[in-house]
């Protein structure tokens, strides 16, 4: 995990953008941000952690709705972060 933590390029927020696609279809789902904390719970939990600009914190997806994100994989470069996922689990 550390690994691919390292390789990412932070902007100087403490950010970086990802894309959110559905898993089977690649449709694009959402674009929101991660922090190096939210990345760390993704990656270890398997469920999707955003950073929130507006409210300055962590946000699990599914957290008020019941209706959570996996987090399967992720394809690193320099400055972004594409998160492939399921749309919805219970």
């Amino acid at each position: 995990m550390n690994e691919i933590i390292k390789n990412i390029k932070f902007d100087d927020k403490g950010l970086i953008p990802v894309i959110a696609q559905d898993y089977n279809t690649n449709e694009v789902l959402m674009m929101a941000y991660m922090n190096k904390e939210a990345l760390e719970k993704s990656l270890e939990t398997g469920k999707a952690h955003y950073f929130s600009r507006s409210r300055n914190k962590l946000w699990q997806k599914g957290e008020t709705s019941g209706h959570y994100s996996c987090f399967y994989r992720e394809i690193c470069e320099k400055e972004g972060l594409k998160e492939t996922q399921e749309k919805v689990f219970d």
